[in-house]
């Protein structure tokens, strides 16, 4: 019997014969290899689930893609072979004698061959595709582990940590004892060990630099495995003893998470894709439910070991007949009872307000957009000109669906609900391409943020003399954005509509290509620089007030500043802008700067909304 309790770990114990090997089909099914035959046990029930027999024996099983991956426990050669229990049919995978192999999630075999033990060699279970070598080592290998995009190498030498994707080592676990077997968690936070001394054997975790044993046993320790989930670990010994811990904490999710490819923290749990960089957030929430429970795991045993007394009655052991799929369960075994613990439930946290970066520089448009249901409210309009000018009433913008935002003047607004009209007049519309076709086309993680977006502006008037000029921009345009720490860049061109009439001229209508470029350098948590620049259109008024597309001038402007976030939700923007209509510099003396400073507020509705349930 045992002598030890484990707060919130869950111990039990199965019998039975002849079981080889064990892995885990998923969270709560493991897989017992007993020789010519597997059988299914779901540890959350004991009960046998299902079951199969073949006319050879199992070496070592896995299950992948609806598949059962067999190590085939032959004479002369050991092949890799799949079985498919629907169609109930075997395929040979790998005909040439294999020691040891492992399967990530994508449905990749990594193998070792009998003739070379000290190559690695990959196979696709779907495709039907040749084996090809990956990568080699100066030592025999006699065991492989797969583990969140990295093979765990186990040699004489030690436990080689291989990066797949770049076909390099990265670490080097030196063996501190005599070590015969190893499992490796799914994240790679905890190696078990097992460790064979004169007195015990025993199971130590290695977790960073820290060494500790958590089972000890008089018995041979035949096997061991982690569940993908971090909640269970399984040791198998000799003795026809299985023993399953089970994590019994329960994760809360926090309210933000972290985005592991741009690092940005604001990302509200319940939202699918990273709001800066477009990335889908289901792996790093699984990720890091997953470190919960291994951390967890660890601490537990590490304060509390397992340890077997020596003088255990042998109990009655009832053999299962393998060989009936319809047999349903498998002996029933005590289960420790667990301390009492008394539970203090803390009160939740009030939820701080997210950070959201701007839209904008100041006037040049980034890539990136609005986070879903936030509004922004700014003094002034992105490629405005100076005959535009800048309504005191500012610029709305609301973004929707992590994918593309709107843009409409305030005052436009005010005047249509003051009329009492349902229409809202749009003046711009931006589209994240990047959010819609990263992850459906595995692009890398630094292929830079695209936006597509149309701005249009109304009519302005211009009276010069006598004569009245009525001037209207609007643009098609595409921004590149790129992140590097705290560097952003963006830089894009537009297609400017540029339009003009008179009452001597018809309406005349061009469309240069205009290029545009924005800097923003992160000075503190709180402040930015802002360096913008970008070419303009516009026509040369003739005296006489006829206008053609031979008037037509291309100028420019350049434009600098700061940026300041005095809370989330307020900021304040000043800066200095210099202009030259037609693309002569005429700056005579600061007096020709243009001075702006304006506040801008941010305000996600969704957060609002939140506070008051």
């Amino acid at each position: 019997m045992l002598y030890l309790f484990i707060l919130f770990v869950d111990i039990k114990t199965y019998y039975e014969k002849n079981i080889k090997s064990i892995s885990f089909k998923n969270d709560s099914i493991l897989i017992l290899n007993c020789g010519n035959n597997f059988v299914e046990l779901n540890i959350n029930t004991g009960q046998k689930t299902y079951s199969q027999k073949f006319d050879f024996k199992i070496q070592d099983i896995k299950y992948n893609k609806n598949y059962f991956i067999i190590l085939k426990d032959q004479i002369y050669v050991n092949n890799i072979v799949k079985y498919d229990p629907i169609l109930n049919s075997i395929l040979n995978i790998v005909p040439l004698s294999v020691i040891n192999f492992t399967i990530d999630e994508n449905g990749y075999i990594y193998y070792v061959q009998n003739s070379y033990k000290n190559f690695i060699y990959r196979v696709s279970i779907e495709e039907k595709n040749e084996a090809f070598f990956i990568f080699p080592f100066k030592t025999s290998i006699t065991k492989l582990e797969y583990s969140l995009n990295n093979l765990y190498v186990f040699t004489n030498e030690g436990i080689y940590v291989l990066d797949i994707k770049n076909k390099k080592i990265i670490d080097n676990i030196k063996n501190p004892h005599t070590t015969t077997n190893f499992a490796v968690s799914y994240s790679g936070e905890i190696i078990a060990l097992d460790i064979k001394t004169e007195l015990q054997n025993q199971i130590i975790f290695k977790s960073g630099n820290s060494i500790f044993p958590v089972f000890k046993t008089n018995n041979k320790i035949n096997d061991f495995k982690f569940s993908r989930d971090g909640k269970t670990f399984a040791v198998l010994t000799d003795d026809r003893k299985l023993t399953i811990f089970q994590n019994k904490d329960t994760f809360v999710p926090p309210e933000y998470i972290k985005c592991s490819s741009c690092n940005f923290e604001n990302n509200k749990w319940d939202f699918k894709f990273c709001i800066k960089c477009g990335k889908k957030l289901e792996d790093d929430k699984k990720i890091l439910e997953i470190n919960f429970y291994e951390k967890g795991t660890l601490q537990k045993l590490k304060e509390a070991p397992y340890e077997e007394i020596t003088e255990v009655k042998e109990k009655k052991i009832e053999k299962i007949d393998t060989t009936s799929l319809k047999e349903k369960e498998i002996k029933e075994t005590r289960i420790e009872e667990q301390k009492p613990v008394n539970i203090i439930i803390q009160p939740k946290p009030k939820k701080p307000m997210p950070f959201i970066r701007t839209p904008n520089f100041f006037e040049v448009p980034k890539s990136e957009i609005l986070r879903q249901f936030t509004m922004y409210f700014s003094g002034g309009s992105s490629f405005s000109t100076e005959e535009e000018g800048r309504s005191t009433f500012g610029i709305s913008e609301m973004g929707f669906g992590d994918l593309f935002q709107i843009e409409f003047s305030s005052l436009g607004l005010i005047s249509s609900i003051s009329r009492g009209s349902m229409l809202i007049p749009a003046l711009g519309f931006k589209y994240n391409l990047t959010n819609t076709i990263k992850d459906r086309f595995n692009l890398s993680k630094n292929f830079p943020s695209i936006a597509l977006g149309v701005k249009s502006s109304w009519w302005n008037r211009i009276t010069k003399d006598t004569t009245k000029y009525d001037i209207r921009h609007s643009y098609l345009f595409f921004s590149f954005q790129e992140d590097i720490g705290i560097f952003t860049g963006v830089f894009g061109l537009n297609v400017c509509d540029t339009r003009i009439k008179t009452s001597k001229t018809p309406e005349v209508v061009t469309n240069p290509i205009l290029l545009f470029t924005g800097f923003e350098l992160k000075v503190n948590d709180k402040s930015y620089f802002e360096l913008e620049a970008s070419q303009l259109s516009g026509y040369r008024l003739n005296p006489d007030g006829r206008e053609s597309e031979d008037d037509l001038v291309i100028g420019f402007w350049l434009a600098l500043g700061g940026k300041c976030y005095v809370f989330n939700w307020l900021i304040v923007n000043a800066g200095v802008r210099f202009d030259s209509p037609e693309g002569i510099i005429k700056w005579s003396g600061p007096a020709d700067a243009k001075l702006w400073a304006g506040i801008n507020l941010l305000l996600p509705l969704d957060y609002y909304w939140e506070l008051l349930k």
